[in-house]
């Protein structure tokens, strides 16, 4: 990773899921290290799509995208895949948990597969740290509880326990507080701003809910940034 580059730089990016059909071009976005940036746009202008590009989760059809200072499609896929494990937390608008662990497991998954990541933890153990993320929100009491028993709000706290564990340096949040009533809400994002201050991670955030611009340091429209056609 290259020292002081932005942590998320696109150039001149474009991306169709099939010939002729562009769904993202953005000539140019620099996301500052360390910044929250809020992110918003209607449905099907291409957000999803553009955090799945920032992930290497999605190959560009033209163009550069790097982040930390890496171009993960420029890495071979199994490097590209250790790169977001290690480096970004991702927090998926479904979830993605695994129905056949708990809580804490599933919390705890990054840092077991990656141990670089958990690495970061110093001293505290891999489950003291999940169960810890838990607790901070509100499912201290149900941490060997089966996720496939939580409501869709819990499941959805598990998710972003699960981003967070292990101080990843970009998290990815994608419409994170959707299923959260308004204290919920308010909390979570009192947290997430917390973790992130404390790992000096970069947070982007998705989210319709406009209202939460003021809390970032940084509001970007996707139909402002987006230069492919309305289908």
């Amino acid at each position: 990773m290259i020292d002081g580059a932005p942590a998320v730089d696109i150039r001149d990016l474009r991306f169709a899921y099939r010939a002729g059909r562009e769904v993202l071009r953005i000539d140019t976005l620099a996301i500052p290290r360390e910044s929250r940036v809020f992110l918003h746009g209607p449905s099907g202008s291409g957000k999803t799509t553009l955090l799945g590009v920032i992930a290497g989760v999605l190959i560009p059809t033209a163009g550069r995208v790097r982040v930390l200072g890496e171009e993960p499609a420029a890495l071979p896929p199994s490097r590209r895949d250790a790169f977001r494990g290690v480096h970004l937390g991702y927090l998926f608008q479904l979830f993605n948990l695994i129905p056949w662990l708990s809580v804490t497991e599933n919390i705890a998954l990054p840092c077991r597969l990656h141990p670089e990541r958990a690495a970061r933890l110093g001293d505290t153990s891999i489950d003291d740290a999940a169960q810890q993320l838990a607790r901070d929100l509100g499912l201290g009491d149900m941490l060997d509880t089966p996720v496939t028993e939580l409501s869709v709000g819990q499941q959805q706290r598990v998710a972003a326990a699960r981003a967070l564990i292990g101080s990843p340096e970009l998290v990815i949040a994608d419409e994170p507080t959707s299923a959260l009533d308004a204290d919920r809400r308010d909390q979570f994002i009192e947290l997430l701003f917390a973790q992130c201050a404390r790992a000096n991670a970069t947070l982007l955030f998705v989210s319709h809910d406009l209202a939460l611009g003021n809390r970032f340091d940084q509001v970007l429209s996707l139909p402002d940034l987006n230069l492919a056609p309305v289908p």
